[in-house]
């Protein structure tokens, strides 16, 4: 099954983080830090100005570049 990236989900929709493309080791750090990890359910709440994604109860704003690098596989609800 072929993954779709951040920046293909549709708003209101749930997935399931599967990888990071060439995200640089900074950008990386960062998100790990918030918890956005491989394996973890997000939610897609806006895309624009900026993605933001809901991990748990917290809320986070991703730009579209990076958006673009990060692999996410749909929930199956």
């Amino acid at each position: 099954m072929a993954h779709q990236t951040l920046k293909e989900l549709q708003v209101g929709h749930r997935a399931r983080v599967e990888a990071f493309s060439t995200i640089d080791a900074g950008h990386r750090r960062k998100l790990m830090a918030y918890g956005l990890l491989p394996g973890i359910m997000i939610d897609l709440l806006q895309v624009r100005p900026n993605y933001v994604i809901r991990i748990d109860h917290m809320e986070l704003a991703i730009d579209a570049e990076v958006a673009a690098k990060i692999y996410i596989s749909k929930d199956k609800v």
